[in-house]
This record gives C-alpha cells, structure tokens and sequence, in this order.
C-alpha cells in the first residue's frame, strides 16, 4: 500500500516542464539561456579586463613625470609602453613637444582619457539591456502560455479538467522565473562592472593630475 502511494506521483522533469508549454515556452526558455550566456560572456570579458587595468603599477607615469624635461624621451617610453595609458600620454606629450600650452595639453588629455574609458565600456550596455529586457521577455512568455490556457479552456465551454489549467498555468510562470533569473544575474553583474569601471576613472584621474601638476 505504501509503495503504491509512493509510486503514484508523476516524475516530472525540468526539461518536461519546459516542453509541456509548447513551442513558445521553449522558445522563449532557448532565448533566455542564450542571453544568460551572453551575460556571463560578457561579465566574465569586462571583469578580467578591469582587474588587469586596476593591478597596473603606477611605474610606468613615475616614469614619464622623471622624463617631462625631456618629451621625446618621455615619448619613446610611452611607445614601448604596453601600459593602458601610454597612448594617452604620448598624445599630451607630443603637445608638450611641440610647445603647446599647459591649457591644451591638458585638453588632449582629456579627449584621449574619454577615448580610452569609452573602450572599457564596450558591451556594458548591452548587460543593462539584457538586465531590463530578461524579465519583460519571461513575463511575455507566461501571458501566452496564460492566453493559451484560457484559449484551451474556453473552447471546452467550461469543461475544462481544472488540473489541466492549473497546469498550464504554472508551465508558463517558469518563463518569468527564467527571465527574472537573467535579469537579476545581469543587474547584479553591470553594476559590479560599473563601479570597477568607476574606480578606472578615478585612477586615470589621479594619473593625469599628477602628470599635470609637474608641467
């Protein structure tokens, strides 16, 4: 008697409850895996990429502040450089070189600095895309699987097994499940990436500055 009671509940799969919804469940359930990979794609490409940044010895612009007195000096260690910042500062030393004022030297600094951090930002966007679109795209898949559920009881005039509705429905909440698990994954990684981003800045900042205050 007991093993009849324990054998009688279906098993029922994670992959069986994401087919059972249809090919819109599936679709879209294939959609968001395939933004969840991108994410972590592109989470995984900033942060090595930030963490190299930030581990930068500041050696390099020591080196480059010894050397202002001498720009074409200055200038051939930027280019041996593999230093993020080297272009920046080979760009305000030629400026330096050529006998530009301390005013436009500093404006050069700046564009190339905004260049540089643009670079870093690349694919940020696309995180806070995914982050905000995830769960709007999960919520479209549970409202058609709501639509058809309704639609399947409908056209049975009310005969509907309400077993079979209570089943359709929660098959397609695993769609705004899915979407709120990208979403809240992507949101958590763009902002972690900001603020490594932030502290980017507020180094290239603090190099440029220095650099500055010795002109």
């Amino acid at each position: 008697m007991l093993l009849a009671i324990q054998e009688a509940p279906d098993r029922f799969s994670f992959f069986d409850l994401i087919f059972s919804g249809g090919w819109a469940n599936a679709l879209i359930i294939a959609i968001l895996f395939g933004l969840l990979i991108y994410a972590l794609y592109i989470t995984i490409e900033r942060y090595l990429i930030y963490r190299a940044v930030l581990k930068q010895d500041d050696q390099f612009v020591k080196e480059v502040r010894r050397n202002l007195r001498e720009p074409k000096k200055a200038i051939a260690l930027c280019e041996q450089s593999e230093h993020i910042m080297a272009s920046v500062f080979r760009a305000g030393l030629n400026r330096l070189d050529q006998g530009k004022g301390k005013d436009q030297i500093s404006l050069t600094f700046e564009t190339r600095t905004t260049y540089v951090i643009a670079q870093l930002e690349r694919h940020l966007s696309t995180l806070a895309t995914i982050s905000g679109a995830a769960p709007m795209l999960g919520f479209l898949g549970t409202v058609i699987g709501m639509v058809l559920a309704f639609k399947e009881m409908a056209m049975s005039a009310g005969q509907a097994d309400i077993s079979q509705l209570a089943g359709g429905i929660y098959t397609a909440l695993t769609t705004t499940v899915a979407g709120l698990v990208v979403g809240i994954i992507s949101y958590i990684a763009y902002n972690q990436l900001v603020n490594l981003l932030q502290r980017i800045t507020q180094q290239f900042e603090s190099m440029v500055n220095t650099v500055l205050e010795e002109l």
